[in-house]
């Protein structure tokens, strides 16, 4: 009677930690790896330099592309607050408003990067969001202060260089109380965020 030798299989170790046994391949350059290395994917286990290659070609973005879109977001942002601020619309329109507006923030973003794509462009876009529309209230408040102390100045005939300047801290508490516009900047900062997130 014969027997059938053994045949011992093969101990593979990850490419990139040489110490360990690899369990895994990657299914698209075939190389071992261990669980540390693989990265899950919508069609299974890849290696991370498979993975970064794919990434490289969907973000094509040059090293400007983030600080436009945060320009962008931040200039039309800040108008839409300031317009907030200053019309001093019920919350609730604020709120309803603040979907649409943050989405046409969004496709100007796209327009203004020609479609391109990075990693943290809707981080950024949404920083500049938010930073640009409590400016752009603050900006309004600071504005209304500003006439307001004029005419007190030009009724009380005393020339507006005698009298103390406006107090900025109280300009930004006066900003940032109001509870429509910090909803209304809220939400365009998510619907911003959905949007270049989405965007194919």
């Amino acid at each position: 009677m014969t027997t059938t030798p053994d045949i011992a299989e093969e101990t593979l170790y990850c490419t990139v930690h040489p110490d360990r046994e690899a369990t895994l391949r990657c299914n698209k350059c075939g190389r071992p790896m261990c669980v540390q290395c693989a990265v899950q994917t919508p069609v299974g286990y890849r290696c991370k330099e498979c993975v970064r290659g794919i990434q490289s070609k969907y973000f094509n973005a040059n090293p400007y592309d983030d600080l436009i879109a945060l320009g962008v977001a931040g200039v039309v942002t800040g108008v839409a607050g300031y317009l907030i601020s200053a019309i001093n619309l019920p919350i609730f329109i604020t709120i309803i408003a603040g979907f649409p507006v943050g989405g046409f923030i969004g496709e100007l973003v796209v327009r203004a990067v020609q479609r391109r794509r990075s990693r943290n462009m809707a981080k950024f876009a949404v920083a500049g969001a938010v930073i640009g529309g409590v400016l752009g209230a603050v900006l309004q408040v600071y504005a209304r202060y500003s006439s307001l102390w004029a005419t007190a100045a030009a009724e009380a005939g005393v020339p507006l260089s005698e009298l103390p300047p406006l107090d900025l801290g109280e300009v930004f508490q006066v900003a940032l109380s109001d509870i429509g516009l910090i909803l209304a900047v809220g939400i365009i900062a998510v619907a911003l965020y959905s949007r270049l997130r989405m965007r194919g």
